[in-house]
């Protein structure tokens, strides 16, 4: 299946300014079940320069930078992508690396030490998460992805910050970022590299407000990187289309940079992903 998706992001600035460096995490990342067969950036005003490069985690990201003022900045990003079934249980664990919580405590290889890394998991979420901690690792993810998505509301959130753990813990509700962090958090607390991810998700039969989204990945040896989405309680399928990972959040942020000035800044962002290709 194809998918076309266009997302479109606007600051408007109070009054004139000069844009730093800009970051941007559009282009969607590799995986077996997704093909990028077309990716178009435009950018108004202008870039004195725009360059493909790849950072320490693997993520492909767009560095661009500006000379002179503006008083909007705008990036609209067109793609199509082919997506191909992907089953998300089609794996073995790998029976020589750990096989429960307490194996994965003793046990991690050096190189995943940033994900396992929380310094912001309370008691609370870490009793929580303790509640489903089974024999089989895969049936005790899964339950406890269900577990937040059944008990938490999840709702749009228009500001760009994310709230901490405790704060989505208590508050039984939050945005997919808000959902994703903790759910990172109940993971990590208990010894499981995780990370977080930022994409878009295909899901004409949910209410709005999937189309950008975050979920997280959990590590498991032999199966790699399974990715939990605790907004819907779902492991993630074809209909997820990666476009940053990283072991802080705001690494996978669509847009990162700066601008010289006084002036206060209003973002709008909108994205839109159809099966047919946009006029």
């Amino acid at each position: 299946m194809d998918l076309f998706i266009r997302h479109e992001t606007d600051y408007i600035y109070s009054e004139p300014v000069s844009p730093g460096v800009h970051y941007l995490n559009f282009h969607p990342q590799i995986r077996s079940y997704l093909q990028t067969k077309s990716f178009d950036i435009f950018i108004d005003p202008n870039p004195d320069s725009l360059s493909s490069r790849l950072d320490p985690e693997n993520n492909l990201y767009h560095q661009l930078w500006f000379s002179g003022e503006t008083r909007k900045l705008s990036i609209r990003v067109d793609l199509k992508v082919e997506i191909m079934p992907f089953n998300p249980f089609n794996f073995i664990v790998d029976t020589h690396g750990p096989q429960s919580t307490s194996e994965y405590q003793r046990n991690s290889a050096s190189f995943l030490e940033i994900y396992r890394k929380e310094d912001l998991a309370t008691e609370s979420i870490t009793a929580f998460a303790r509640q489903f901690i089974k024999d089989d690792l895969i049936e005790f993810f899964a339950s406890l992805n269900l577990a937040i998505s059944d008990a938490w509301n999840h709702h749009e959130r228009f500001e760009m910050n994310i709230m901490s753990p405790e704060e989505c813990f208590q508050k039984r509700a939050g945005s997919c970022r808000d959902l994703a962090r903790m759910l990172m958090a109940m993971l990590r607390s208990l010894g499981y590299p995780a990370r977080f991810v930022s994409g878009y998700c295909y899901a004409p039969g949910e209410e709005e407000g999937h189309e950008l989204h975050a979920w997280v990945e959990v590590y498991i040896p032999g199966a790699g990187w399974l990715g939990l989405d605790p907004s819907l309680g779902l492991l993630t399928t074809e209909k997820y289309i990666p476009v940053a990972a990283s072991f802080e959040p705001s690494r996978t942020m669509p847009v990162q940079g700066f601008y010289h000035g006084s002036a206060t800044s209003d973002l709008r962002t909108t994205v839109v992903i159809q099966e047919s290709p946009f006029n």
